[in-house]
């Protein structure tokens, strides 16, 4: 006789300077702001905030949804990473993904974006559901990816090729319900890594969205056993979802609930990502001469920055190279999303204080004998590089 007993431990690190908590008081402005009167003042979506710094692009709706009632109600994101070209899905009643609530929620939609928006990435969330690493514990864990079949709440990539069935990307989301439009800015945060949303390729559009408040359709009846339609839906009916005039950014052709209506958007909202500033004066930028090490195959580059400004400089702080064609930076924390042929190490997430010193170690490899390091460029604060 024996039993089992399960322990779970929790590593909680210091959250970056905007927190996945579902308070949008730290991604600064609303992008876009509620213009309708909601049919109910349980489903709401009263503002949208958007922010980025070098880790994850930042979604905020600020409002909440009704969690009683019998429509089973959620919000859906459609993202386009390079806004205006028109290259991602064009068509969003096309999506068919049934596998549990939030592809519901995204999926046959009958809504048609303006033109030059084409989606290539969908949030869906169910209710107030959350997603991240550490769902048991009090705080929000690292980014996961949504269950293959019955999610709540993910991130979702579009495949042109496969739309009934959307792939699930690394993702935080959590839920702070805003109960009046007059309470602080709580509700739907979201955050979804830079690497997913451009991998591959260089942010040089804008990043078009737009979301709205609506339910998966479901009608709770169940077809009868002589209905010929069993053959090809099974036993539910057709999901018809009910799409309320809480979008955002607000519609000027939509003023009530569309309810099973299609609807043609109008407008959507666009954010450029902010990109964290140069550092070009208060410091000192110190250099050892770099040294070919045959141990490692590569150059070793040795430095430190000093901060001689007489006042902390905000973190983060990163150390910033355009490498030359044949050189690679093996111990850098990223690529650029901005810009071609361009690294970075970040050398603090906190503040580098009057007088403080940061070192670092820069390891290069070269297809030929590499005459002089690229040149290094500090940057601090927070953006994207």
């Amino acid at each position: 006789m024996f039993t089992d007993f399960y322990a779970f431990f929790y590593l909680r690190r210091p959250e970056p300077r905007i927190a996945v908590d579902g308070d949008l008081s730290d991604l600064g402005t609303p992008l876009a702001v509620q213009t309708r009167t909601p049919s109910s003042n349980l489903n709401r979506l009263d503002a949208l905030y958007v922010r980025n710094d070098h880790r994850n692009l930042y979604i905020g709706l600020a409002g909440r949804v009704d969690t009683a009632e019998n429509l089973l109600n959620g919000v859906v994101v459609y993202l386009d990473v390079d806004y205006g070209l028109g290259t991602g899905l064009t068509q969003l009643n096309q999506l068919s993904d049934d596998s549990g609530p939030a592809t519901r929620l995204i999926s046959n939609r009958k809504l048609t974006p303006p033109a030059g928006f084409g989606a290539e990435f969908a949030v869906g969330v169910f209710r107030h559901r959350s997603l991240h690493s550490a769902p048991e514990a009090g705080f929000v864990g690292d980014a996961s990816t949504p269950p293959l079949v019955g999610a709540e709440a993910g991130v979702y990539r579009i495949n042109l090729g496969r739309l009934n069935w959307l792939e699930g990307v690394p993702a935080r989301i959590v839920w702070r319900p805003r109960n009046t439009p007059t309470d602080p800015p709580t509700g739907l945060e979201i955050a979804i890594p830079l690497e997913t949303l451009f991998a591959g390729r260089k942010a040089s559009r804008p990043i078009g969205l737009f979301a709205a408040l609506l339910t998966t359709g479901e009608t709770g009846a169940i077809l009868s056993a002589y209905d010929s339609r069993r053959a090809t839906l099974g036993a539910r009916p057709p999901t018809n979802s009910f799409v309320t005039n809480q979008f955002l950014p607000p519609q000027p052709n939509i003023v009530n609930n569309p309810g099973t209506a299609a609807v043609t958007l109008q407008t959507i909202a666009t954010y450029t990502l902010q990109e964290m500033p140069v550092l070009s004066a208060g410091y000192r930028l110190h250099l050892e001469p770099m040294r070919f090490d045959p141990r490692v195959n590569a150059y070793r580059l040795r430095g430190r920055i000093v901060n001689i400004s007489g006042q902390p400089i905000g973190g983060p702080v990163a150390l910033v190279a355009s490498l030359p064609e044949g050189v690679e930076w093996l111990n850098r924390t990223g690529e650029s999303v901005l810009q071609q042929g361009v690294a970075y190490q970040i050398l603090t997430e906190s503040d580098l204080p009057s007088g403080g010193v940061l070192t670092f170690e820069v390891r290069l490899r070269s297809a030929k004998p590499l005459v002089r390091p690229p040149k290094l460029e500090v940057r601090a604060g927070i953006g994207a590089i």
